[in-house]
């Protein structure tokens, strides 16, 4: 398995792996509980977040034989090269989300505001999001892509955060020395948001 830095040119590849690995998440059968207004969703949604975090994030990718499987973008204490030319502006990328998908994003984001209440904060590292094929979830490519930045961070000498809505993905984090600071349920749904942090060497 290869772990490898995202090239600009693989954006469409990342959003349709998002798009196959988020579909059938609880957070986002909540946020868009329509399956075709979902998809289109999380690939505006995704395209927003990638697009403006190229250059400013360390977005990895998992590959085997040259397939991509998995990516993971990492927010640094400090960002590494914000290439304003290629920023897209939110209101352009969410233009053909309907309101009502735009109000429960806005839930999602004030149960994300009570985490960073509960977290450390700035400057850390932000682990936001990952994300598997769902085909190849299971052969250690999450682990990888984790298990890459772990030494990065600890010679940094700040903590990471992340938030997860499923409780399976808590305790995978906790493997790696994330911890749960706090529990918000988002809105009136049945989806927790989970914020996790982990101390310098886990």
């Amino acid at each position: 398995m290869e772990i490898r830095s995202m090239r600009l040119e693989e954006l469409e590849t990342i959003l349709d792996l998002a798009v196959k690995a988020f579909q059938n998440a609880p957070l986002y059968r909540f946020i868009a509980p329509d399956e075709a207004e979902r998809a289109a969703f999380l690939r505006a949604f995704f395209r927003l977040r990638f697009l403006n975090g190229f250059g400013y994030n360390e977005i990895d990718l998992a590959a085997e034989e040259g397939k991509i499987i998995g990516a993971a973008v990492w927010q640094p204490p400090e960002p590494l090269d914000f290439r304003r030319e290629q920023r897209l502006e939110a209101k352009e990328a969410m233009a053909g989300v309907s309101p009502e998908v735009l109000g429960r994003l806005g839930v999602f984001y004030e149960a994300m505001r009570a985490g960073h209440e509960k977290n450390p904060p700035p400057p850390i590292w932000t682990l936001t999001p990952i994300f598997i094929d769902p085909a190849f979830q299971g052969r250690g490519a999450g682990s990888a892509l984790i298990k890459k930045q772990l030494p990065l961070m600890d010679k940094s000498g700040r903590p990471c955060t992340l938030y997860a809505q499923e409780c399976v993905n808590v305790e995978i984090y906790r493997r790696y020395g994330f911890r749960v600071t706090g529990e918000d349920r988002i809105g009136d749904s049945e989806v927790i948001s989970y914020a996790m942090a982990r101390p310098v060497g886990g």
